[in-house]
């Protein structure tokens, strides 16, 4: 029996079977990734697994991506609708701001109109802080205004400082704030971002006014849907990354 599954006309016929099972199932139906009709070995495998995972298509089916299906007019539209940028800017004016965080501006912000994809928001902040008086007594020693952008409750953005030192009994101290970041957001969903601002050293009154603009895009450094230029995976901002001056 041995000499049997060991002989030449033996193996010969496996590799005959193995050889018509590939034909008959080519390699590509098992390396599909998104789709069954778009296989890993597809030109524009890349680009589609891209456009689905920013959901700027999701398909012709649920399974199906119908690659050779011509494109309608309006299709075109909800192409373009979901892969075009798009932009918003808030403030809140003038804000009291003290040991506990105070909002200077607010922004919501939708990627896309499909939900269950990644996209990535811009997120520039800018503003300044001043001392409510002159010749502020609780600054005369210095205090130091922070600001940052919030996602909820969690922090986003690197810290932007101010530090005003107000002496002068005819003019009051000023300084200007900023910072920017970019995060990775669900698509299809309206998404909240807050900038706001603490005076985390001195007494003095202080007061603060800043304006939070939001842009959003559909793909990462590469095109792809990480933020990441070449390890691929997406950039977390943290405090305890960044460190706080």
């Amino acid at each position: 029996m041995r000499r049997i599954l060991g002989s030449t006309s033996l193996r010969t016929a496996v590799i005959a079977a193995v050889m018509a099972a590939l034909v008959a199932f080519p390699i590509g139906v098992f390396a599909s990734h998104q789709f069954t009709d778009v296989p890993n070995s597809n030109t524009f495998h890349g680009d589609i697994d891209h456009v689905y995972d920013a959901r700027i298509t999701n398909g012709c089916t649920p399974t199906t991506y119908c690659p050779g299906d011509n494109v309608s007019r309006g299709q075109m539209a909800a192409f373009l609708e979901r892969a075009g940028g798009r932009a918003t800017s808030g403030t809140n004016g003038f804000t009291t701001v003290a040991g506990a965080p105070a909002t200077l501006a607010t922004v919501t912000i939708r990627a896309g109109n499909v939900t269950g994809g990644t996209a990535f928001i811009q997120l520039q902040a800018s503003g300044y802080a001043f001392t409510g008086v002159v010749d502020a007594t609780g600054c005369n020693t210095g205090c130091q205004v922070s600001e940052q952008i919030f996602k909820g409750a969690s922090v986003v953005s690197n810290y932007g400082a101010a530090f005003l030192q107000n002496t002068s009994a005819t003019a009051q101290e000023i300084g200007s704030l900023a910072t920017a970041a970019v995060v990775a957001i669900p698509t299809g969903v309206n998404t909240t971002f807050t900038l706001q601002a603490t005076r985390d050293t001195g007494t003095g009154a202080i007061t603060g006014v800043g304006t939070l603009t939001a842009t959003y895009f559909p793909f990462g450094g590469t095109g792809a849907n990480t933020l990441a230029s070449e390890a691929g995976e997406p950039v977390v901002l943290t405090p305890d990354v960044l460190g706080k001056p």
